[in-house]
């Protein structure tokens, strides 16, 4: 990114260290990025799940300190920074649902821009992409591939768009993350969004969006709890994983204040 933005704010998570702001600047930022030709821009989001998978994996954790804005997506996580910082620090946590921004993006943005999407299942991608391409005439995906391959094929793939300005990726962490840094190689130019396989399904149709009022409230979890049961022990086990990895920094850090 080779612009300053004053409305971005630097975070700390445990090992990690990213930039996020509002989803309005956020939103603001890529758009004044995609009009300057030939800027590279990459994009990720961490929960307690991604964090939990960057404690094991070093590339997610690699990813996520290169990347150029982080979206703090998920309640776990605004709610831990929240306490890393204390009420009084005066520095702003937004939490901001990758969905979310890349609904407003799609919505506000206005120029024109060809993407690739990579992600979930064969025929989940094409339909998120036909559907993604019917909602912006100046959003057009040109060419998708699955999450199920191998590095060697999204190299040849990538390869084969080099001058893409998108490239949409959402294959679960912490294969997502290494598809990211593959396009940041192979598409330097290029706005690398991990927008999470979530994102991939619901415009395919194939996943229940949650009501808006419940990713105001900051519920999606339950949402998911509820109408995705496979994904229970990431919130009920992985939860539990989240706090105890960052605990301890949460306890020095509050012990050094009160020192």
């Amino acid at each position: 990114m080779t612009t300053t933005y004053t409305s971005l704010h630097e975070h700390q998570l445990g090992n990690l260290q990213f930039h996020s702001a509002s989803k309005t600047d956020l939103v603001s930022i890529i758009n004044e990025q995609l009009d300057c030709n030939g800027c590279g821009l990459c994009i990720g989001y961490v929960n307690p799940h991604v964090y939990n998978v960057s404690q094991t994996d070093v590339s997610v954790t690699a990813f996520l300190n290169q990347c150029d804005l982080v979206c703090i997506d998920g309640l776990g996580t605004s709610l831990v920074l929240k306490a890393t910082y204390g009420p009084f620090s005066g520095t702003p946590v937004h939490r901001v649902v990758a969905l979310t921004l890349f609904d407003a993006l799609i919505k506000q943005l206005t120029t024109p821009a060809n993407a690739v999407l990579i992600g979930v299942d064969a025929a989940d991608v094409q339909l998120s992409a036909r559907n993604i391409n019917a909602l912006n005439s100046n959003f057009t995906i040109v060419d998708c591939i699955d999450g199920f391959q191998a590095e060697s094929d999204y190299t040849h793939f990538l390869e084969q768009h080099p001058l893409i300005n998108w490239v949409l990726i959402g294959a679960g962490s912490p294969k997502s993350e290494h598809i990211a840094m593959l396009a940041r190689k192979q598409c330097p130019n290029a706005i690398v969004f991990h927008m999470g396989a979530g994102t991939i399904k619901v415009y395919a149709g194939t996943k229940r969006r949650a009501p808006a009022w419940v990713s105001t409230v900051g519920l999606e979890w339950a949402h998911r709890m509820l109408f995705e049961p496979h994904t229970r022990s990431r919130y009920t086990r992985g939860g539990w994983q989240f706090l105890r990895h960052l605990l301890p920094t949460l306890i020095r850090k509050h012990s050094k204040s009160a020192s």
